[in-house]
């Protein structure tokens, strides 16, 4: 699992990294830090439920917008309700923090300019910092 979260992470951030860096700043409808769900930068684009069903080793339904000011995409299990899966891009670096006094934190190397991975929730939680956002995925 650890593995599969990693790639999941990994993945997510390669694509943030590059659809964060062509976001135009104060597109008119879309809230501060926050893009249309159709847009190439929001997490809803970059996966379709099967890929991420595939991921689960479960179906799950299509990605939903979700989070503060709709910066979240969230795919959720259609027969197992534990199944869950949710990306957050957050366009403002400064709420970036690794949490601290974790005896699980894996810090990650080669993921951003920092990344970790943490146990949480009865899942995992992996974010890594970029130059202009930070990623976060829930499994």
């Amino acid at each position: 699992m650890r593995r599969c979260l990693v790639v999941a992470v990994g993945l997510a951030v390669v694509v943030a990294g590059g659809a964060c860096s062509r976001q135009a700043k104060g597109t008119p409808g879309v809230p501060p830090g926050g893009s249309h769900a159709d847009a190439p930068e929001h997490p809803c684009t970059w996966f379709t439920a099967a890929e991420i069903g595939d991921r689960l080793g479960t179906r799950v339904r299509d990605g939903q917008v979700a989070g503060p000011l709709g910066t979240a995409c969230q795919w959720e299990g259609v027969t197992d309700s534990k199944a869950f899966v949710q990306i957050q891009v957050v366009r403002e670096v400064s709420f970036w923090t690794v949490p601290r006094g974790l005896t699980d934190l894996a810090m990650l190397s080669g993921v951003g300019k920092e990344a970790y991975v943490v146990p949480a929730e009865g899942g995992f939680k992996a974010a890594g910092l970029l130059e202009n956002a930070f990623v976060s995925v829930f499994v």
